[in-house]
């Protein structure tokens, strides 16, 4: 089996959790953007990371925020819809 790309795995868990979304089961797409946040945070610690490749994990994370913000929006959870937002915003 091929490893894939931490940045592949991470795509594919938020292409999941839109595939969740669209199915209305929106506590499972929350999760699946928990796991996809907290593996792009911790390749973010990696100290010896590439400006480039910084880049690219801080964009995904901010879209994770924004995908959280979205489900939650959907949830009428508009308080944690919005600090999802603003936390996408800050990376």
């Amino acid at each position: 089996m091929m490893n894939l790309d931490p940045l592949d795995e991470i795509v594919a868990l938020k292409q999941k959790a839109v595939a969740l979304r669209n199915r209305d089961k929106l506590d499972a797409a929350l999760e699946v953007l928990e796991q996809a946040e907290e593996k792009l945070e911790a390749l973010l610690a990696e100290p010896a990371l590439d400006r480039e490749r910084r880049a690219k994990l801080a964009a995904e994370l901010a879209d994770a925020h924004r995908m959280k913000g979205g489900v939650n929006r959907r949830r009428q959870r508009l308080d944690e819809a919005l600090d999802e937002y603003e936390a996408g915003a800050k990376v």
